[in-house]
């Protein structure tokens, strides 16, 4: 079997040496002088190790690497550098399956790759970030999960879940008086937010929620909210190209995003929120529990205001 192994670097030294030394071997090689030059011309799904240079323009191989493994987990990947990196900053890589500093040994790279390719698909990746990319179903609660995306303190004596949809007007309406609630009583109340596009009425609430979810994988928690936020003040924008601007201003690059999306890597994630939500009764949008009981009162911000501060958490 012949493996094929995708190298990334934007020294054209680098690349020559690399694909001797890999077809020497008998694998096949593919050569990119950048990851934007990789996501452009190639599938994740095409090879079978990737070997990326760290220090690169417009993508560095780090951000490379994340958006592999939201693509596609398995896929080993092994780092090099001729930078500076912190011992701190490669011990935090736990992602890569190897890194090598230029100059490397060639034969240490090449049982690196060959030790990946070795492998059983499931052991390139033992440790995926279940807040990032879970796979797993729900059960039926509106306890609070790892994954959740909340915003205000953990320790608010209010927690107010809403189930929403990024094209819906109404859950937009409710999000605009949340937003004006969170400036004057911020400290009285934690705000979580979950997914339940009504496909068959908003055709691209699926998508927007999917790339809210990438947008969390990729940058995390505060660029979500930015996203959040800016696909609700921009809701007549959910096509691929308004959710890559909104992408951009959450920091985020527009190529990782839209590789995320062709994948539609980030499906299951929306899915985990929306069978949650049928499990707890949710049949529309806006759907709003407040400390775990179905608020069925006015959205505007007094009633929200008046709901947060008498409504007791359950147990109390």
């Amino acid at each position: 079997m012949t493996f094929v192994v995708a190298v990334v670097d934007d020294d054209q030294r680098v690349l020559e040496s690399l694909e001797s030394l890999l077809e020497s071997a008998g694998h096949a090689v593919r050569l990119f002088s950048s990851a934007k030059a990789l996501l452009e011309n190639c599938a994740f799904s095409e090879i079978d190790c990737l070997v990326s240079d760290i220090g690169m323009p417009f993508m560095d191989g780090l951000a490379l690497q994340r958006v592999a493994h939201i693509v596609r987990p398995e896929l080993p990947v092994i780092l090099i550098t001729g930078r500076d990196v912190t011992d701190g900053a490669i011990a935090a890589n736990h992602d890569s399956q190897g890194f090598f500093r230029k100059p490397f040994n060639g034969r240490e790279l090449l049982a690196a790759v060959r030790g990946c390719l070795s492998k059983p698909a499931d052991e390139h990746h033992p440790s995926i970030d279940p807040t990032a990319m879970p796979r797993t179903q729900t059960p039926p609660t509106l306890q609070i999960v790892d994954g959740d995306h909340t915003r205000g303190p953990a320790d608010a004596p209010t927690t107010m879940l809403v189930y929403g949809d990024y094209e819906c007007p109404h859950t937009r309406a409710l999000e605009l008086s949340l937003m004006r609630l969170r400036r004057s009583d911020g400290e009285a109340f934690r705000s979580v937010f979950r997914n339940f596009p009504l496909r068959d009425v908003h055709p691209h609430a699926q998508m927007a929620a999917e790339a809210a979810e990438a947008v969390y994988a990729l940058a995390g928690i505060d660029a979500f909210w930015i996203m959040h936020d800016g696909l609700f003040a921009h809701q007549d924008q959910l096509e691929p190209p308004g959710l890559e601007r909104r992408g951009a201003e959450a920091s985020v690059d527009p190529i990782a995003l839209r590789a995320a999306l062709e994948t539609r890597r980030f499906a299951d994630r929306v899915e985990r929120d929306v069978r949650s939500g049928l499990a707890n009764g949710v049949n529309g949008t806006p759907s709003i529990f407040v400390n775990g009981e179905r608020y069925l009162g006015e959205r505007d911000g007094g009633s929200l205001r008046a709901a947060i501060a008498v409504k007791p958490a359950i147990g109390d």
